[in-house]
């Protein structure tokens, strides 16, 4: 991270806490709210938490690579459409939707991969699956 950039970050959010956020200084707050009109300021993850979180989806995406549409699991749960993982992304309120969403993995693997991390072949193919027979999949929350 470049000088400039850490400056910035000390100058409007206030130190760490122990969950890892960021809160924004009064000052920010204020202009954010006075005079932007932005109603509600979420507090701003660690470095740390977002290379986690990038990690963690990096790791779903590689996961989908190695899925096969012809033997893996796929079950369905409804979810935060904007957050199919529920890693706690911050969504507007006039965006929140919840909805059916798929999931895919592997037989013995413990990664659910979310339908649209999959590559187009293999979300092509799970779709093909699942029309014909309209199959019924477990209602179970993913292990996420």
């Amino acid at each position: 991270m470049n000088i400039v950039r850490k400056a910035m970050l000390h100058a409007c959010w206030q130190d760490e806490n122990e969950r890892g956020l960021h809160a924004a200084r009064p000052w920010l707050r204020l202009l954010l709210t006075g005079v932007v009109g932005i109603e509600h300021i979420p507090a701003r993850e660690s470095e740390g938490i977002q290379n986690g979180k990038k990690q963690w989806l990096a790791i779903r995406k590689e996961a989908g690579l190695r899925i096969d549409p012809e033997t893996d699991e796929v079950m369905w749960n409804y979810r935060q459409t904007l957050d199919p993982y529920g890693i706690g992304l911050y969504i507007p309120e006039e965006f929140e939707s919840i909805g059916r969403e798929y999931f895919a993995r592997s037989p013995g693997s413990d990664i659910w991969v979310w339908f649209n991390d999959l590559p187009d072949a293999v979300y092509d193919r799970l779709w093909e699956r699942l029309r014909p027979g309209h199959q019924r999949l477990p209602f179970d929350e993913p292990p996420f």
